[in-house]
């Protein structure tokens, strides 16, 4: 299951790539994304141990997509890796950003959790709550 969502992520399909772009266009228009920036970056911040590489907004837009497109942390390192769109989405250029492993972007998501800052995404997606729990997978 991993690898087919993955792949039709990455499917060169014309008619696919419209209907992505199209959703990810609206993802884009919908989210307010400096308000969530804002109430997430202080968590961000204290909860990271090493250098900060990634931008809380890239990270935020990784989990979002993660969560749209329902995969684990492994499966959307993958799909950014193989999907130029994504990446862009994301706001990552393979050639001057660093790309986050799938432990960084399944700890992100737990901060997310840990501090009840999943409402305020799932309330900007328009989505049904999703359980609490601390897990690997969005």
């Amino acid at each position: 299951m991993f690898n087919l969502k993955v792949k039709a992520l990455a499917n060169n399909n014309k008619y696919n790539n419209d209907l992505r772009f199209k959703q990810l266009q609206e993802l884009e228009q919908e989210i307010d994304w400096d308000d969530l920036v804002e109430a997430i970056f202080p968590h961000y911040v204290k909860s990271k141990l090493e250098p900060i590489l990634v931008t809380v907004e890239s990270m935020l837009r990784i989990n979002i997509l993660g969560r749209y497109f329902d995969m684990s942390p492994a499966s959307v390192k993958k799909a950014l890796f193989q999907t130029k769109m994504l990446r862009q989405f994301a706001l990552i250029d393979l050639d001057h950003d660093v790309m986050p492993n799938s432990s960084c972007i399944a700890d992100f998501n737990s901060v997310l959790i840990e501090k009840s800052l999943v409402l305020k995404i799932e309330q900007a997606l328009s989505m049904q709550p999703i359980k609490t729990e601390c897990s690997a997978s969005f």
